[in-house]
């Protein structure tokens, strides 16, 4: 699992968003009904270049992904605005209708959370 660490999870998360985007919707959150975790997600998607990371790569981070977003959809939901749209942490207050400090606590967290989580995946 060293490709995680190597990369950075921010990265996994920016290539990961952009393989949901235009990928062919085999996604594990477009089958959690996406929109309500993060309305808009299937407008986001649209053909351009290929992402940085493989397949299966990418396919890791959408299950660990869907998986914030079942244990902690307020966190989830925070992560994926902020990947999917590009947002700013005010952009995802704005939003979720929190504050921006909060925004930002809730996108660490989940930054922070999906990292654990790759990097242990047994737990």
């Amino acid at each position: 699992r060293g490709w995680f660490v190597d990369n950075g999870t921010i990265f996994l998360l920016e290539q990961w968003a952009h393989w949901s985007k235009v990928g062919d919707g085999g996604n594990q959150l477009a089958k959690l009904n996406y929109a309500a975790v993060a309305p808009g997600f299937q407008s986001l998607r649209r053909a351009s270049s290929s992402p940085q990371i493989s397949d299966a790569v990418a396919a890791e981070v959408d299950r660990t992904v869907a998986t914030l977003c079942q244990e902690d959809p307020e966190s989830g939901r925070a992560v994926c605005l902020y990947f999917f749209r590009r947002a700013t942490y005010q952009d995802v207050a704005r939003r979720m209708n929190i504050e921006r400090r909060r925004a930002a606590a809730l996108v660490k967290n989940g930054i922070a959370w999906i990292s654990d989580f790759l990097d242990n995946p047994e737990r």
